[in-house]
């Protein structure tokens, strides 16, 4: 599958449409990738804002399949600011505390 610069997407496989219904069964594929894409975009985006509304003024999340990287921007990380922030992670996105990790920039 690849997103195209006019913002179609193309999907190869080496099936031939036989009449099978090859053809609606990829779109019925992508339509469910790009739904669990969107849906994690949204789950990032809302934990940005929830860590961003805790006082810090920027910060970026990346959801992978079994963990979340949070890049924060801050002068020095308290303990308690690294617990607000795996809270918020694992309230979520339904992750352990272990599979959080947070990158603090300045």
């Amino acid at each position: 599958m690849r997103l195209e610069e006019d913002g179609f997407i193309t999907i190869g496989t080496g099936a031939t449409d036989n009449g099978m219904g090859v053809d609606t069964i990829l779109a019925q594929i992508a339509a469910e990738e790009l739904g669990v894409i969107a849906a994690i975009i949204a789950k990032e985006s809302n934990m940005e804002s929830l860590i961003k509304a805790k006082g810090f003024s920027d910060a970026v999340v990346v959801v992978g399949e079994s963990d979340v990287t949070v890049v924060v921007q801050s002068d020095g990380l308290s303990g308690a600011d690294v617990s607000k922030i795996k809270e918020i992670v694992m309230s979520e996105a339904s992750v352990g505390a272990e599979n959080i990790v947070i990158i603090e920039v300045k």
